[in-house]
């Protein structure tokens, strides 16, 4: 079964997280996690989206952004690659 299609528009505020497989650690030292503040900075910078709050868990983060402008959530997961 499909997930329902995500309403976007300009201003909504979502939650995104993602966790390691079989919950795995996918941060394993505080480079990983430098690492990953550095990555979510340029994602956002190529993007409309603002961060509002984040947490990161050994096996998982999870954060709040704010879509600036309009559509589309997914442009902010594909400039994380």
């Amino acid at each position: 079964m499909q997930r329902p299609l995500r309403i976007e528009y300009a201003g909504a505020i979502y939650h995104a997280m993602s966790r390691g497989n079989r919950r795995e650690a996918i941060f394993l030292d505080d480079g990983d996690r430098h690492d990953f503040l550095k990555t979510l900075g340029d994602a956002c910078a190529k993007t409309d989206f603002a961060v509002h709050a984040y947490c990161m868990i050994k096996n998982h983060y999870c954060q709040t952004a704010r879509l600036e402008k309009g559509p589309s959530m997914s442009t902010h997961g594909k400039s994380y690659g």
